[in-house]
């Protein structure tokens, strides 16, 4: 078989009601090539920079897909990854004999491609984008805090911001109201909330990551233990 062209999409998932990534070899599913009844991985796992499936002279086992479940870490499929000059390989793992290849020069032009178009987002896809791209991990370090996620889709009606606190350890989910604005300015005031004090944000949800922590040492009156935590 001679080099086939990398092709991405990313569409609504049915199986997540969410989205998914679809990979594409000319016409062929890549992703149903390689796994089985498998579907696409979330976009912010796969087209991002540096983006996985950059491929290079050693070789590399890259997740391309999940179950059908939708559940990340059940029947991921991978694949392993490597190129030379000219030519990208894609080949199945554990003794499988599938393999593609891709043209180089094409291949990388697709992955960047891909990573560039946010025409597929809904507002609140795009308004998480922005935060982790502007958000300032810097000024968060200060206060023992690392920037993990964003996204609209964990909680009806809020906008949550997942932070890691040290020591402790904690996770942090700060939460702002999810509502009509655009997303720039949604982003704007999450980013502008998050440079500052901590002890002031209004609504944070903390969960300890071991047994017997207390509060905090930064909790503010607006924080509250996440209320499904059990230890």
């Amino acid at each position: 078989m001679g080099h086939v062209r990398l092709r991405i999409t990313v569409r609504e998932s049915p199986s997540t009601g969410d989205h998914e990534v679809c990979l594409f070899g000319d016409d062929d599913d890549l992703v149903n090539i390689f796994g089985n009844k498998s579907i696409g991985l979330d976009p912010t796992d796969l087209l991002l920079t540096p983006c996985p499936l950059a491929a290079d002279t050693t070789p590399r086992e890259v997740r391309i897909a999940r179950c059908d479940c939708g559940v990340d870490g059940c029947g991921d499929v991978f694949v392993n990854v490597v190129s030379d000059s000219d030519v990208v390989t894609w080949s199945g793992l554990f003794g499988s004999s599938v393999s593609r290849t891709f043209e180089r020069s094409t291949y990388d032009a697709e992955l960047a491609r891909a990573i560039s178009d946010h025409s597929w987002e809904t507002a609140e896809r795009t308004a998480a984008r922005l935060v982790s791209e502007a958000v300032d991990r810097e000024l968060l370090a200060k206060s023992g805090l690392q920037f993990s996620w964003a996204s609209g889709r964990t909680n009806s009606g809020l906008f949550t911001t997942a932070l890691w606190l040290e020591p402790g350890p904690y996770q942090l989910l700060v939460h702002v109201q999810l509502d009509d604005r655009p997303p720039e300015t949604l982003a704007a005031s999450v980013i502008n909330l998050l440079r500052t004090s901590p002890e002031t944000w209004p609504d944070v949800e903390w969960l300890p990551q071991a047994t017997g922590l207390p509060a905090p040492r930064i909790a503010g009156p607006g924080w509250h233990r996440h209320r499904l935590v059990r230890e």
